[in-house]
């Protein structure tokens, strides 16, 4: 037990470190943004028959929080919900 232990410990604080930090996963703001054209296109593919989860995914999957937050208000404003 204490050799699986230590074992993880090392992987932990040794890691890798050639990967600078700002190559770390983290979702950045799309530069192309626009809330309402998203907050429709999501609109759409909600109402498709089947409904369309690859355009919602990935639409929502390459947005910053803030963005997605802006999505949420626009599409609220869209459908009065």
């Amino acid at each position: 037990m204490s050799t699986v232990h230590e074992i993880l410990c090392k992987l932990s604080l040794e890691g890798d470190h050639s990967t600078p930090p700002s190559a770390y996963g983290s979702v950045k703001a799309y530069t192309n943004f626009d809330a309402e054209r998203d907050a429709l296109n999501i609109e759409t593919a909600i109402k498709t028959k089947g409904v369309d989860e690859v355009t919602i995914v990935n639409i929502l999957t390459n947005r910053s929080n803030a963005q997605r937050q802006d999505i949420a208000f626009a599409y609220q404003r869209r459908t009065k919900k």
